[in-house]
């Protein structure tokens, strides 16, 4: 990390207890009102949690704390909260970074002969079944054989399976399955000492599910088919900009990957123009056909042909 933008090691660290104290007491509060008062906690939980993601989001860029090992435990602890293995976040997160807006990620376009099935898998996912996936995937891959974490130039490609587990080359299945191993240790813990009922968790983490999974897609969709410019910078309440650890530079977080988040409105381009409130509404309209996405070109790694115009809708009118 360069010195003019040395990572936060030390407020990393704090705002990780912050969080990680706050979401428990937020579940033990939402246990002991009921009621209105669970719910209140249960959204309180889910704005908090996107705190917790962008922080896990830090550590899996190594931006967390200067520290490999500090950096990889704090992630490994905010994970369990999540919950999920970090190590399956991280290498799900850094092939986002490889192949965003391609075919794999364009669930906001559909071809001739998706539009029903497109549209099902959009407002599944983006309701809350991508979060459903983390706990898991993560619990399944430690049944998994060693042998599919090795890359092999041999097996078959294309395949949904092969997709599916292209992100685990090379990674140590043991260390999935030693978070794993934490996660529940931790929870096995963290349950009986809050007397949380299943009831409260459920509510809790479905309010949370639906609102985190939205989140994966508002800065995502609709955006230029662009390996790096297929991204939103949203204008949003300063206070929440902070809350949430300047996640909503989000484009320029995919132009300036190492740079940690809280010197990202310093490297910004611009300042973001582009609500967030009505951006993550208009997120909710259902797929359209992929004729309508630009550019054409998917994954492009160079500039885009044109620059986007202020209120992106298409293509730009000839002339």
């Amino acid at each position: 990390m360069s010195r003019t933008h040395p990572i936060p090691g030390g407020l990393n660290l704090a705002l990780t207890a912050g969080v990680f104290a706050a979401s428990l007491g937020l579940l033990g509060l939402g246990e002991r009102l009921g009621g209105l008062g669970l719910a209140a906690c249960a959204l309180a939980f889910a704005v908090l949690g996107q705190t917790n993601f962008a922080l896990i989001h830090e550590a899996e860029h190594d931006k967390l704390h200067p520290r490999q090992g500090v950096n990889d435990a704090a992630g490994v602890l905010l994970s369990a909260l999540f919950p999920g293995s970090f190590t399956v976040l991280k290498a799900a997160h850094l092939m986002h970074h490889r192949r965003n807006r391609s075919d794999a990620e364009l669930i906001d376009f559909y071809r001739p002969g998706e539009r029903w099935a497109k549209t099902l898998k959009y407002y599944t996912l983006i309701s809350g079944a991508i979060w459903v996936g983390s706990p898991l995937v993560s619990v399944a891959l430690c049944f998994v054989p060693g042998r599919w974490f090795r890359p092999d130039p041999g097996r078959a490609k294309g395949t949904d399976l092969t997709t599916f587990l292209s992100f685990l080359e090379g990674v140590n299945p043991w260390r999935i399955r030693a978070e794993v191993a934490l996660t529940v240790g931790l929870w096995a813990a963290v349950i009986p000492m809050l007397s949380l009922s299943w009831t409260t968790l459920a509510l809790v983490y479905a309010t949370f599910a639906f609102f985190w999974a939205s989140q994966q897609y508002v800065y995502h969709v609709r955006t230029p088919l662009h390996l790096v410019e297929g991204s939103f910078d949203l204008r949003m309440p300063r206070w929440l900009g902070w809350l949430w650890l300047h996640f909503n530079y989000h484009l320029t977080h995919h132009r300036t990957v190492s740079v940690p988040w809280l010197y990202l409105p310093e490297v910004a381009q611009e300042q973001p123009w582009r609500p967030y409130l009505r951006t993550w509404l208009t997120s909710w309209r259902p797929p359209r056909p992929v004729l309508a996405a630009w550019p054409e070109r998917f994954v492009a790694r160079g500039p885009l042909p044109a620059p986007a115009p202020p209120e992106f809708s298409g293509p730009p009118s000839p002339g």
